[in-house]
């Protein structure tokens, strides 16, 4: 045989065999769907990484109420809001979540048309940058949140499904299979403990008060906020989030409980001001279409044992906030914002943190 046949030979054996294995792979990875891309069955899986999952878990979860949030919703008692709505909840959780990402997952959401009441944690200094409502393709894999079959291919190739979560997958299911117990396997395979930090999360006046001076210490002084900036983001959002709400359904906007910590920096650096005003443009642009919870100016806030770090709280905290999501008590108008502002700054000034 001629060497140039034998080679040619040769490649067309290596070419096979790996389009072979890259087909028995993508079967394989189809078969276990760790990511829930394709659909969602009973059988025990890590759920984490909400950048990868959230996908998977709008498309194929049933699900009738929605919390989409940053990190300071990932601790939420999801069994609360069962109980307490009588409906079945899912959480998009995401740290440090872009304005981009939450319309992303609110309009999937919506595209799903299940849900009747959606809870959106607002930080309006998200809203303080330049960016792009239709591009939150930074952290969200845009293969992941689009259907079409290369990206299927993509999924089913991807270096997270065989090296992280099919490996985890088959290690916790022989683990339950086996009735042997080990450290958090029942948080891990609870869809509800999602990216939860609770079991790492422990409140501590003593530890926000170091880690607020240690992390102060390394930063470059921030950049002023721009209320003129954050109203005009906050336009574009709630046009398209208001625009695209379907009848019948609630949308609940709410401001949460960070620490007197916060908006003592928030002073300190001049921006209280700022995002005040852009806050009070957000509910004036409610009025009438959505409710604004307010929990910037509870007692708690106050009491940095409440706390890990000036932003998160621990489960008392927590669990005020859910309840408030759903009962109506911290509710916010253009009427009541000023004496509730007035009340956050009080509290402020009574904390004596200079």
């Amino acid at each position: 045989m001629p060497a140039n046949r034998k080679g040619t030979m040769w490649i067309a054996v290596f070419l096979s065999a790996f389009f072979a294995m890259a087909v028995a792979c993508a079967l394989a990875a189809r078969i276990n769907d760790p990511l829930i891309r394709f659909g969602c069955d009973d059988r025990p899986r890590f759920w984490g990484r909400g950048s990868l999952m959230n996908a998977g878990i709008i498309r194929h979860r049933d699900y009738e109420a929605v919390i989409i949030g940053s990190s300071v919703t990932q601790n939420f008692d999801m069994a609360f809001f069962r109980r307490a709505m009588g409906m079945e909840p899912i959480k998009l959780s995401l740290g440090g979540i872009s304005v981009p990402e939450m319309l992303k997952f609110y309009e999937m959401v919506q595209a799903r048309g299940t849900a009747k009441v959606i809870m959106i944690n607002i930080d309006v200094t998200g809203f303080d940058g330049d960016y792009d409502l239709d591009d939150p393709w930074g952290r969200l894999p845009r293969f992941m949140y689009e259907d079409g079959a290369l990206n299927d291919l993509r999924y089913c190739l991807m270096y997270e499904v065989w090296f992280r979560f099919i490996p985890v997958n088959l290690a916790l299911r022989g683990i339950l299979a086996a009735g042997l117990s080990y450290a958090n396997v029942s948080d891990r395979v609870n869809i509800d403990r999602m990216d939860d930090r609770g079991g790492d999360f422990t409140p501590s006046k003593e530890k926000v008060l170091a880690n607020y001076t240690k992390h102060r210490a390394a930063e470059k002084k921030r950049p002023s906020a721009s209320a003129a900036r954050m109203k005009r983001n906050i336009d574009a959002f709630l046009f398209r989030v208001l625009g695209e709400r379907r009848e019948g359904q609630s949308v609940v906007f709410a401001f949460p409980p960070y620490s007197v910590l916060y908006w003592w920096d928030a002073v300190k650096d001049g921006n209280f001001e700022a995002i005040m005003d852009a806050e009070e443009f957000f509910v004036e642009r409610c009025a009438g279409s959505a409710r604004v919870v307010d929990m910037q100016d509870i007692d708690e806030i106050a009491d940095l044992d409440n706390y890990g770090d000036s932003v998160h709280y621990g489960p008392k905290v927590q669990a005020l906030y859910a309840e408030a999501l759903l009962d109506g008590t911290r509710d916010l108008t253009p009427a009541s914002f000023p004496a509730r502002r007035a009340r956050l700054e009080e509290l402020v000034r009574e904390a004596k943190l200079d």
